[in-house]
């Protein structure tokens, strides 16, 4: 058995463990988890299972290897092989994240279509194609043209327009691009060799250049009425769907014509993603030379020191739940009547309402009480700060500040007061989940627009890719929420003067990553009512570890939101008004 057979041999028994692995999260209920991730979720109580699974399948895979070569039927581990490789391949590049129901039924899919030209190779019906070699590697030249594109240009573009939104060093950013997309180029090559013949070389090529020609026409030219991403569906008129999805079908097809009617299109083929490797490179050199790839907003921040305590003469704490809408608050009492007995100090106020209907003007609003005065919208933070000396009378007042929210919701000269500001915080991201998100950013751009909406994402995706690194990120609240649960309040004994003003800013009643009773679920898969109740669950261990501490009587608390529930979108767009008045929430004792 040669190197390429025995390649064969390791990635099948590889994919029949994957299989089996992936059955098994789909029957304890997480086969919406990729294996990793359900693994993670699980194995508190399952990794045993996990590990007889992996080595019975490997076993079993072994043995079905062996007989399979004893009697000369290897071909069938030959075609399964190359089809298991090119559907991942492919749902990679399309869906990113592949998750176990997928990765079970796309196995089992290949296995089975596998049977067909196993046995017309048997017939003698079709013949062996010649096995793709190291030396024809320019083929695969137009899956560089993608991951160029789509894992180093167009996330570059991103971070350049976006520096306030990216909170992490910028080279070691374009470190983790390059580095990913050499490390996955490599893996298709070598895939490639071992496991791919010369024909199937040529389709998955031609797919993929078709592909990437479309995505890089779409991004150059079609991408008209792209709304302002906050993690909400987007809209477009069915004319424009319908023109832009055939514009794309039209243009595969007649890339897959030429390529299999003109032999020499290849070439062409071959020397256009060459060419647009080159643009793309030459523009992204001369964006970072000519950018600022050390923006100064990205490296200030307001960490978690102070979080966990309290002072220990007066408290002013005030939470703000994002997008928290006393409509939530009634759904709940009315689900669960006896919820918000924790509050029964606490007045609540039906009558509320916000300024602004957005966090980026609602929180200096609500920590200025500025009007807006005629002032131009995108100028309202900054004016609303030169009108307003509250947080400087707080503290000439003797209190010391504790801002627990976005560093770009406060102004510059009113930072240095603040006990918990750091203005020159060295942030990482992290590896892996940094590749695949901005690999979803840039799919957004090129994506057919009935396709977007596969890959919205908003400035929540962006946050957590940071690296831990002690920063308050507004938009996950789980990790001080297992913080609170497992080291608790405690009393200052740092902070002194006649107390502390505590504004902490959470992600509130927006859909989230976990469930009512703050457990990580799959993103995404929670309403904002279940999402508003695990917001009121922290803040009960909150207030319950200030009572354990004696200083919640004499406290004050308020809890509110920046702004309520917003209009949907879509109604907006089909009625051209809005649909009703948001009542932020707001308690206080």
């Amino acid at each position: 058995m040669g190197k390429r057979e025995k390649g064969r041999c390791i990635f099948y028994v590889f994919c029949l463990t994957l299989a089996a692995l992936s059955f098994y999260n789909m029957i304890i209920g997480i086969g919406d988890e990729t294996i990793f991730s359900g693994f993670r979720i699980a194995r508190n109580r399952n990794v045993a299972a996990y590990v007889m699974i992996a080595v019975l399948s490997i076993a079993v895979g072994i043995l079905f290897v062996v007989q399979m070569s004893k009697h000369k039927k290897d071909s069938y581990m030959k075609y399964a092989s190359a089809y298991t490789f090119i559907v991942f391949l492919f749902e990679f590049i399309i869906i990113g994240k592949i998750d176990s129901m997928i990765c079970f039924s796309s196995i089992i899919a290949s296995d089975i279509v596998s049977i067909i030209p196993f046995f017309l190779e048997k017939k003698g019906i079709i013949t062996q194609d010649v096995e793709f070699e190291w030396k024809d590697w320019k083929k695969l030249t137009p899956f560089t043209f993608w991951f160029l594109m789509a894992g180093i240009s167009i996330p570059i573009e991103l971070y350049m327009n976006n520096l306030g939104d990216f909170q992490f060093m910028f080279w070691h950013y374009l470190t983790v691009l390059i580095l990913c997309s050499v490390v996955t180029l490599g893996c298709i090559y070598l895939f490639s060799v071992f496991l791919l013949n010369e024909r199937q070389v040529n389709f998955i090529t031609t797919l993929i250049f078709a592909f990437a020609v479309m995505a890089y026409i779409q991004q150059m030219f079609m991408n008209r009425g792209l709304n302002i991403l906050n993690g909400d569906r987007q809209v477009w008129d069915q004319q424009t769907s319908v023109i832009n999805t055939l514009i794309w079908v039209v243009g595969i097809a007649v890339i897959f014509l030429l390529r299999y009617k003109r032999k020499k299109i290849e070439k062409l083929y071959f020397t256009l993603s060459i060419y647009i490797c080159l643009i793309q490179i030459v523009s992204s050199a001369f964006l970072i030379l000519t950018g600022d790839t050390n923006n100064e907003a990205a490296f200030k921040t307001f960490t978690r020191e102070g979080s966990l305590e309290l002072n220990e003469k007066n408290n002013i704490i005030v939470f703000v739940l994002d997008r928290c809408d006393a409509s939530y608050v009634y759904e709940i009492e009315e689900e669960i009547p006896d919820f918000f007995s924790p509050l029964s100090d606490f007045t609540f106020y039906p009558n509320n309402t916000c300024e602004f209907a957005n966090t980026l003007n609602a929180v200096p609003y609500m920590l200025t009480g500025t009007k807006l005065n005629g002032v131009k919208i995108s100028d309202y933070p900054k004016y609303a700060y030169e009108n307003s000396d509250f947080l400087q009378v707080v503290y000439d007042s003797g209190y010391n500040i504790a801002m627990y929210t976005d560093e770009d919701y406060v102004e510059e000269p009113f930072r240095k007061n603040i006990l918990n500001y750091d203005d020159d915080i060295k942030q990482k991201c992290r590896v892996i989940d940094t590749y695949y998100q901005l690999m979803t950013c840039s799919k957004y751009r090129v994506a057919p627009i009935t396709m977007k909406n596969m890959y919205k994402y908003g400035g929540r995706d962006i946050d957590n890719l940071i690296n831990e690194s002690g920063t308050w990120i507004i938009n996950n609240d789980y990790p001080y929420y297992c913080a609170l649960v497992e080291n608790g309040l405690t009393i200052s004994d740092q902070y002194k003067g006649d107390g502390t003003f505590y504004f902490y800013h959470f992600y509130g009643s927006h859909g989230g990553d976990w469930s009512s009773d703050m457990k990580p679920v799959k993103t995404d898969s929670v309403s904002e009512t279940e999402q508003t109740k695990a917001a009121f669950k922290m803040l009960y261990e909150y207030i319950r570890q200030m009572k354990q501490l004696d200083k919640y009587n004499d406290a004050t608390i308020i809890i509110t939101a920046d702004h309520g529930k917003q209009l949907s979108s879509d109604y907006y767009l089909e009625n051209g008004i809005v649909d009703r008045t948001t009542i932020p929430v707001l308690l206080s004792v």
